[in-house]
């Protein structure tokens, strides 16, 4: 992944902007790794931080994060809303009845394969890849939302891809999301759902307690 991509910066910049965001990135990608629910998402988060630490120090600054052993300034990953203020989450649109997913502060992945390898978010498609895609969470500020396709984290790419909007082709890189898009892995559908600046809305009744908020959300396709 571009460094910029990952410090969500721009190439203009300046160093001393980059020492400081990739110090923040720092700290919430070594509280991710340690509270990750998964080896599959600690493996993903490790690789963030590494390549976080490698460009500091690129810049003679100490790789090593400076409270790995302490609570991270960024708050650690949460079942609940991704901030305070910030809901969001996908709707599966096109099958029997609307679904609504929460989505979580960190990494959401989507595949086909069950929660113990990683995806709280299953799909039962046969044209979705064990692990497919991602959606990254970042509470602000500045908050942010991305989806990338599951190779962006250094694993085997999906075979069919992730699609956004009316786009012919397959996303390559990070996509970021900004409330209203349409996305597709499989054969199954959703559209993206972004409130920001207000509290978050009343949890879908198949999400009333922290027991079943918590368990894995299964789609079944076609759902389009």
């Amino acid at each position: 992944m571009n460094i910029l991509d990952l410090l969500e910066l721009d190439a203009t910049a300046s160093e001393p902007q980059l020492v400081e965001r990739a110090r923040e990135k720092q700290r919430y990608f070594a509280n991710l790794a340690k509270t990750a629910p998964t080896r599959m998402l600690a493996d993903v988060y490790a690789r963030r931080l590494a390549e976080i630490e490698t460009f500091l120090a690129a810049r003679g600054q100490d790789g090593a994060a400076p409270d790995r052993a302490r609570p991270a300034e960024r708050p650690a990953a949460s079942p609940r809303a991704a901030a305070a203020g910030m809901e969001c989450y996908l709707e599966a649109v096109g099958g029997p009845a609307p679904r609504r997913i929460p989505l979580h502060t960190g990494l959401n992945i989507i595949g086909r394969e069950p929660r113990q390898m990683g995806n709280p978010i299953v799909l039962d498609d046969n044209f979705v890849s064990k692990n497919h895609a991602v959606i990254e969470v970042v509470p602000g500020p500045p908050a942010s939302v991305h989806v990338f396709d599951i190779g962006e984290t250094g694993a085997k790419p999906s075979t069919n891809g992730v699609f956004v909007g009316d786009a012919p082709g397959r996303i390559t890189g990070r996509v970021a999301l900004s409330g209203g898009e349409r996305l597709r892995c499989g054969d199954c559908h959703f559209v993206f759902h972004l409130s920001a600046g207000s509290a978050p809305a009343p949890r879908a009744a198949a999400a009333a307690s922290d027991d079943e908020f918590n368990r894995t959300v299964i789609i079944k396709a076609p759902y389009k």
